[in-house]
Protein backbone atom coordinates (compact mmCIF):
# COMPACT_ATOMS: atom_id res chain seq x y z
CA UNK A 1 0.00 0.00 0.00
CA UNK A 2 1.63 3.32 -0.62
CA UNK A 3 0.72 6.66 1.11
CA UNK A 4 -2.67 7.68 -0.86
CA UNK A 5 -4.08 4.46 -0.16
CA UNK A 6 -3.12 4.35 3.83
CA UNK A 7 -3.99 7.83 3.81
CA UNK A 8 -8.20 7.35 2.62
CA UNK A 9 -8.32 4.08 4.88
CA UNK A 10 -6.19 5.31 7.95
CA UNK A 11 -9.65 6.50 9.69
CA UNK A 12 -12.00 3.43 8.43
CA UNK A 13 -14.61 2.44 10.45
CA UNK A 14 -17.90 0.67 10.35
CA UNK A 15 -19.65 3.56 11.18
CA UNK A 16 -18.04 5.48 8.25
CA UNK A 17 -17.71 2.91 5.68
CA UNK A 18 -19.99 4.33 3.39
CA UNK A 19 -19.26 7.74 3.32
CA UNK A 20 -15.86 6.50 2.38
CA UNK A 21 -17.56 4.48 -0.66
CA UNK A 22 -19.25 7.44 -1.57
CA UNK A 23 -16.16 9.38 -1.31
CA UNK A 24 -14.56 7.00 -3.87
CA UNK A 25 -17.66 6.56 -6.15
CA UNK A 26 -17.88 10.12 -6.41
CA UNK A 27 -13.72 10.39 -7.51
CA UNK A 28 -13.96 7.89 -10.67
CA UNK A 29 -14.58 9.87 -13.30
CA UNK A 30 -15.70 8.41 -16.70
CA UNK A 31 -15.20 4.59 -15.39
CA UNK A 32 -11.68 4.98 -14.87
CA UNK A 33 -10.15 3.89 -11.97
CA UNK A 34 -6.85 4.50 -11.22
CA UNK A 35 -4.39 2.26 -9.31
CA UNK A 36 -5.04 3.63 -5.76
CA UNK A 37 -8.77 3.69 -6.01
CA UNK A 38 -8.39 0.13 -7.43
CA UNK A 39 -6.66 -0.98 -4.42
CA UNK A 40 -9.37 1.22 -2.13
CA UNK A 41 -12.08 -0.15 -3.81
CA UNK A 42 -10.78 -3.87 -3.37
CA UNK A 43 -10.75 -3.31 0.11
CA UNK A 44 -14.06 -1.60 0.99
CA UNK A 45 -15.56 -4.31 -0.96
CA UNK A 46 -13.80 -7.28 0.64
CA UNK A 47 -14.27 -5.93 4.14
CA UNK A 48 -18.07 -5.11 3.04
CA UNK A 49 -18.70 -8.45 1.07
CA UNK A 50 -16.74 -11.06 3.82
CA UNK A 51 -17.71 -13.95 2.21
CA UNK A 52 -17.81 -13.00 -1.21
CA UNK A 53 -14.21 -11.40 -2.01
CA UNK A 54 -12.33 -10.03 -5.17
CA UNK A 55 -8.82 -10.30 -5.18
CA UNK A 56 -7.93 -10.25 -8.60
CA UNK A 57 -7.39 -6.66 -9.69
CA UNK A 58 -5.56 -7.25 -13.28
CA UNK A 59 -9.06 -8.50 -14.33
CA UNK A 60 -11.40 -6.51 -16.11
CA UNK A 61 -14.61 -8.46 -15.13
CA UNK A 62 -13.31 -8.58 -11.39
CA UNK A 63 -12.91 -5.06 -11.58
CA UNK A 64 -16.01 -4.06 -13.00
CA UNK A 65 -17.62 -6.22 -11.06
CA UNK A 66 -16.87 -4.91 -7.72
CA UNK A 67 -17.21 -1.49 -9.02
CA UNK A 68 -20.86 -2.64 -9.55
CA UNK A 69 -21.46 -3.99 -6.05
CA UNK A 70 -20.08 -0.70 -4.74
CA UNK A 71 -22.52 1.65 -6.68
CA UNK A 72 -25.19 -0.85 -6.14
CA UNK A 73 -24.85 -0.56 -2.34
CA UNK A 74 -24.41 3.23 -2.70
CA UNK A 75 -27.56 3.90 -4.60
CA UNK A 76 -29.85 1.52 -2.35
CA UNK A 77 -28.54 3.67 0.79
CA UNK A 78 -29.34 6.79 -1.01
Amino acid sequence: MNAIVINFMKDLTDENIMDKVNELLDGIKNNYVDNNQCEIMFMLHNRLFPLNQEHTKTCPPCRERVYKRLLSLKNNNE
